[in-house]
């Protein structure tokens, strides 16, 4: 157990950095324009009107951004904050916080601890990440859910990689057919 230390120690030390570069000064870093403003306009509705969209508001782009689950999940903040779209916000930065330590896990997973923080760094400090933590607008929510399904199939035993294919998830091997697998059309 002693030897795991120096990694849970870099771990909080690099959600840390990722926490104070999505949360710090919040409410004057976030982008305000009209599909932020449509956007919490939707949920103030929702909260006065007590019926959830089925899908938000057109956006700039002349469609739609999101739909009912995106509401469902933005409501709680927005009934806490009284409408107030820095509690908003600050939901969509918590989301996206939740990206470094999963992609700690799958990175650790497949490489390694050296491997898991190097990951973990890159997504704490990646610019992208951080910016649209401050997005109302930005379906921000996709990257946690995205870096959710690689946790999945969770720990069923060592894994069996096949000889030279480079391309392999956490937990276990993909079939290695170019048909049917497009994503590993390097293995053998």
């Amino acid at each position: 157990m002693a030897d795991h230390w120096p990694e849970a120690i870099g771990l909080a030390a690099i959600m840390l950095v990722a926490a104070f570069l999505r949360l710090n000064d919040l409410q004057s870093r976030a982008g305000w324009d009209s599909d932020q403003g449509n956007e919490m306009l939707a949920l103030w509705n929702a909260l006065h009107s007590g019926t959830i969209p089925q899908l938000g508001p057109l956006a700039s782009t002349g469609t739609f951004h999101h739909g009912a689950l995106y509401y469902d999940l933005m409501l709680p903040a927005a009934w806490l904050g009284g409408g107030a779209p820095t509690w908003v916000l600050f939901e969509i930065a918590l989301a996206g916080l939740m990206i470094v330590p999963i992609v700690w896990w799958v990175a650790r997973s497949i490489g390694g601890p050296a491997a898991g923080l190097a990951a973990a760094l890159l997504a704490a400090t990646s610019g992208g990440l951080v910016v649209f933590s401050t997005f109302i607008w930005n379906p921000t929510l996709v990257e946690p859910g995205a870096a959710l399904a690689l946790l999945g199939p969770g720990k069923r035993g060592p894994v069996e990689t096949q000889p030279g294919c480079w391309l392999q998830p956490p937990e276990r091997p993909l079939p290695c057919k170019p048909t049917s697998q497009p994503a590993c059309s390097s293995c053998p």
